[in-house]
């Protein structure tokens, strides 16, 4: 049995006001210990980093040159893998900084899942994020959903978790529709689907709702499953895979 998990993080999750949610983390870090010790083999792709970087510098505002995001990110990155580090405690994390060409060369590539892999066998959990000092605007990935994806895909995951702040796929804006409804599971990626989407859109962060369904659709693809849930509620994630229960937003093929 495959027990790979991708979990991804966003910055909706983790951050408040332009800074890290340190409650959160722990409490995050302590779920997924948790299946850890379980032997799930987990990998945690996070952002934060801009947010965190914002806040130790001092900014009042998010910066709108280049230049000064990859700085402020560059800054973020420190605190944001010190975070993680202290909230795991005794397993040790590795940060791993990816972009679009370690996935688009094949000798980087093959690098990069070599030393996935060996952390993995080592118990290690990686903590990636882009590389934003380096990543250039027309070749960066336009989320991390994406970069998710693409680890997932590297590393042969079946199974990918996508961390927001709502409970999954709703009919309409949970936000503004108290009478919407939450789709507990999607097998086909439909136009009606992806219209709810948009419906759905959260302004957050720059992976919104739609940009989860089209990493969903690009997974169901590749017989990844994918499952959309509630970042800031306590033990879904371990509730979702160790209790096996019905919670949030599945994507997958299979019944």
């Amino acid at each position: 049995m495959n027990k790979r998990l991708i979990i991804k993080i966003g910055s909706d999750v983790i951050t408040s006001q332009d800074s890290l949610n340190y409650k959160r983390i722990n409490s995050l870090a302590e779920d997924i210990s948790k299946l850890h010790r379980l032997e799930y083999e987990i990998i945690v792709v996070t952002s934060g980093a801009i947010s965190s970087g914002i806040k130790k510098i001092g900014l009042k505002n998010r910066p709108k040159r280049i230049v000064e995001k990859r700085v402020i990110a560059s800054v973020g990155q420190c605190y944001l893998v010190e975070a993680y580090a202290r909230a795991f405690h005794s397993i040790n994390v590795a940060q791993v900084l990816l972009t679009w060409k370690e996935f688009e060369d094949k000798e980087s590539k093959l690098k990069a899942k070599e030393t996935l892999n060996e952390m993995l066998k080592e118990k290690i959990i990686p903590i990636i994020n882009e590389n934003d000092a380096i990543a250039d605007e027309e070749i960066r990935f336009s989320d991390n959903d994406n970069l998710a994806l693409k680890v997932a895909e590297l590393i042969d995951a079946r199974r990918l978790i996508l961390l927001t702040d709502v409970d999954g796929l709703f009919t309409e804006d949970p936000k503004k529709d108290k009478n919407s409804q939450l789709i507990h599971r999607v097998s086909e990626m439909t136009s009606d689907i992806k219209a709810v989407a948009k419906k759905s859109n959260n302004k957050f962060g720059t992976g919104g709702m739609l940009s989860k369904l089209i990493v969903a659709e690009k997974a169901m693809k590749n017989e990844i499953i994918t499952n959309i849930l509630n970042g800031k509620k306590e033990g879904l994630i371990v509730s979702l895979i160790k209790d096996k229960k019905k919670i949030g937003t599945e994507f997958s093929k299979y019944k």
